[in-house]
């Protein structure tokens, strides 16, 4: 008894030993939310109007993912895991004019965008080549239905009860959404790739990685309910830890909203002996402005020209959208550390962005939503 009373004890101790030097991958679980009553009347439910997202860690599908990615690299190298998050979102796009009076406002009706929505489950793989930690890559896939009543239902209970201050009329022209009567899966792909240009990490930096200015860009590809593709050049200022240079806290809108991307903390030229302690993913205090100019091409949008079903009310053709649109976003941002690297981060933001359909001069016009995005780092 007393024998295997010891060598249980053994085998807990060996176990938690080389649990101490091992470094999991960084997790995260929170929420983003985004409306555009919260900024007042500047747009008022005209195109993007709402979206949630809830986002949870889960590292074995990613790590299943990278392994298919892997097998395309021809030159014998294999990028490096760092992170895989689940969520679950809806985006919602509605036009200025809530009712669906054909005989009234069939002008209004035909010139602003059609009724849209979208409720998905995606999931965002990030990964890496590059041993400095100044580059990385995102891989993200989302599933979901277009078509249904949920945005209907949340939109009319919004406004029923006044949320946000709203005095809108109860939206009635749910039921001349995009696939409303045929709902059906849709997906997204997209690929980014990511490089910190100014403020970047060196062997030399302390612990903490501390630096106040930093400056990065991005490349991204997309195919699905969306097709186009995408430049975004992104900074950061303020009281920085350089490792999270890559929060670029993209909106939601996109449909393709990521959960930022946290660093492993393993400085450049850590000892392995270093690196395997965990002490290096110690988090940091930061506080920061930051803002991205992101200009977009665009070949196809469901969301504007339908699911390629000829029954929808309403929807653009490929000469009534615009192929280049450009987003702006600016926020404020921060982490507040809790223990070790447990930490909570998150930001404000503020987005507007150019027409995206060409009709009468009344409806051209520019539209513009808040957002707020909270994590739990652990």
């Amino acid at each position: 008894m007393k024998s295997i009373l010891r060598l249980s004890l053994l085998l807990t101790f060996l176990y938690l030993n080389a649990a101490a030097q091992e470094v999991p991958a960084p997790r995260r679980i929170g929420f983003m939310f985004e409306q555009d009553a919260l900024v007042g009347k500047l747009n008022n439910d005209q195109n993007y109007t709402m979206g949630l997202g809830i986002y949870f860690p889960q590292n074995d599908v990613g790590k299943f993912i990278l392994k298919g990615i892997n097998l395309f690299r021809k030159d014998g190298e294999k990028y490096e895991f760092i992170q895989n998050s689940m969520g679950i979102a809806n985006s919602t796009f509605t036009p200025e004019y809530l009712g669906n009076n054909k005989t009234d406002s069939l002008a209004f009706m035909i010139n602003d965008r059609p009724f849209a929505a979208i409720n998905y489950l995606s999931t965002v793989l990030t990964y890496e080549n590059d041993p400095t930690g100044n580059s990385f890559h995102t891989f993200g896939f989302n599933l979901g239905i277009i078509g249904s009543d949920f945005s209907q239902w949340v939109q009319s209970y919004i406004h029923r009860n006044h949320w946000f201050g709203s005095e809108r009329p109860i939206p009635i022209g749910w039921a001349d959404q995009i696939s409303e009567s045929k709902p059906v899966p849709t997906f997204l792909v997209y690929m980014r790739s990511n490089r910190l240009l100014v403020g970047k990490m060196t062997s030399e930096d302390d612990e903490d990685n501390r630096g106040y200015f930093q400056l990065s860009h991005m490349y991204e590809g997309k195919f699905g309910y969306y097709v186009g593709a995408s430049y975004s050049l992104n900074m950061r200022l303020g009281l920085l830890d350089k490792k999270n240079w890559a929060n670029d806290f993209f909106p939601l809108a996109n449909g393709n909203g990521i959960i930022p991307r946290e660093n492993t903390g393993e400085p450049v030229g850590a000892t392995p002996a270093v690196a395997a302690s965990g002490n290096t993913r110690k988090a940091s205090n930061e506080i920061f402005v930051f803002g991205n100019v992101k200009p977009n091409l665009w070949l196809y949008n469901a969301f504007l020209m339908g699911q390629f079903n000829n029954d929808d009310f309403h929807t653009f053709d490929w000469k009534q959208m615009k192929k280049f649109t450009v987003d702006f976003n600016l926020g404020i941002g921060g982490q507040v550390r809790l223990y070790r690297n447990r930490a909570i981060n998150g930001a404000l933001t503020f987005t507007a962005r150019s027409p995206e359909f060409k009709t009468t001069e009344q409806f051209t016009r520019w539209h513009k939503w808040a957002g707020i995005q909270l994590y739990y780092v652990y």
